[in-house]
């Protein structure tokens, strides 16, 4: 674990920020534990932790550099770094603590976790666009726009969102054109 603190001269206070990071499951932290909900054949290739409480550029960059090591196209790195935070920010904005942003990379997919101390009342927040008439509120509805998947748990005990994207892959060698009976055929030589 690292400890490190930064400041800028037109900052008098500054700001402590906890890395945890791994990429051996011998050595995976307790921040980096599989969740439990996840299949256990599932490989994780990379994980990073990071506690924020004020400054959401250390979240920004982690989840930049996460997003970029996966592979993703900019499009969607972008996508994400907005997408978490947001999360981020609705966590220093709803809750008096801050909160935990955790990393990881698999086969498939680059996953982003945010977890605080908050409790989000609506059962269908981020699922429904609110009017342009009452501001905020978009947040959640953005998240659920430019992510694959993300998944909101909330309870009197804090809220986990779970942001999915799915990596792109380079394809096989074989034609992705189905055969009759099922399976691929190979691309054949000549004119078609």
């Amino acid at each position: 674990m690292v400890t490190s603190s930064s400041s800028t001269p037109s900052q008098k206070s500054s700001t402590r920020v906890r890395i945890s990071a791994t990429t051996s499951a011998a050595r995976r932290p307790a921040s980096c534990a599989r969740p439990s909900d996840r299949p256990s054949s599932v490989c994780v290739r990379y994980c990073r932790a990071l506690a924020y409480a004020d400054d959401l550029r250390h979240v920004r960059s982690l989840v930049a550099a996460a997003a970029a090591r996966a592979g993703l196209a900019e499009a969607r790195r972008i996508d994400l770094v907005i997408a978490a935070s947001e999360v981020a920010a609705n966590t220093l904005k709803h809750t008096t603590g801050g909160g935990v942003v955790r990393v990881w990379l698999t086969d498939d997919e680059l996953l982003c976790q945010l977890e605080d101390s908050g409790h989000i009342t609506d059962p269908l927040a981020g699922y429904d666009r609110r009017s342009g008439e009452v501001p905020g509120g978009q947040g959640l509805w953005l998240v659920n726009q430019v992510c694959d998947l993300a998944e909101i748990r909330t309870s009197e005990r804090g809220t986990t969102v779970r942001l999915h994207m799915h990596r792109e892959l380079p394809r096989a060698n074989l034609l992705e054109e189905a055969r009759p009976g099922g399976g691929y055929a190979r691309p054949r030589p000549g004119p078609a």
